[in-house]
């Protein structure tokens, strides 16, 4: 990793502690799948780790051929395409332009661009939020707050880490204190699929504990 980035010669102190982050995020929760978007340095260092367990978007080809001669390297599972802008739930937003119809432990979110150029604001971007039913175990922001905040608002279940640049949204793991009385699971299980997907915004309604995160 450290050859790439000295001769891709973007290397300062602002992407080392990017890096870092990105490196203890996933040493520490060891995903073995990882979708990105927004393809660049980082790209490689998820390559690294997961290897064939990365998909990475991108919305714009001049970002693949910037990048690309950089570093000499591109993702095998690279796909470009376009950003679009759309309500979501009455709130203007932003996504790339597909099927989300994929699953990973982890999403790391450092794009599309999410200026908007009629307002000047920033949009959130709600490609985690239109993934597949299963809700990722880890979701890695890169800055970009307005995308934090609709995160926070709209997925429930996680648990927020804030670092230096990133803010990360670990799933909690819960078990059942009651049983069967109250879940219809053996005591100890872990919480229904449904307390996953967002559809119960309250943890103690079934009497869920959390045990760790």
């Amino acid at each position: 990793m450290i050859e790439v980035i000295v001769k891709s010669k973007m290397c300062n102190p602002n992407r080392i502690i990017k890096f870092l982050e990105i490196y203890y995020v996933l040493y520490k929760y060891k995903p073995k799948t990882v979708v990105e978007y927004g393809y660049g340095l980082s790209s490689y260092i998820f390559d690294e780790v997961v290897h064939d367990g990365l998909m990475t978007f991108e919305e714009d080809v001049k970002w693949v051929t910037f990048y690309g001669d950089k570093m000499g390297y591109v993702p095998k599972n690279l796909q470009v395409h376009p950003k679009i802008i759309f309500d979501y739930e009455g709130v203007r937003t932003c996504c790339y332009n597909m099927v989300h119809d994929f699953y990973a432990d982890m999403v790391y979110v450092d794009a599309p661009t999410n200026k908007d150029e009629e307002t000047g604001k920033y949009l959130p971007c709600v490609d985690v939020l239109l993934m597949a039913r299963t809700p990722p175990d880890i979701i890695m922001v890169h800055g970009r707050k307005t995308t934090v905040d609709f995160i926070r608002d709209k997925m429930h279940g996680y648990r927020i880490i804030k670092l230096r640049q990133h803010t990360v949204f670990k799933k909690m793991e819960m078990r059942c204190k009651k049983g069967k009385t109250h879940c219809g699971r053996p005591k100890g299980s872990w919480r229904c699929p449904s307390y996953d997907r967002g559809k119960c915004s309250s943890v103690t309604c079934c009497n869920w504990q959390v045990e760790k995160a």
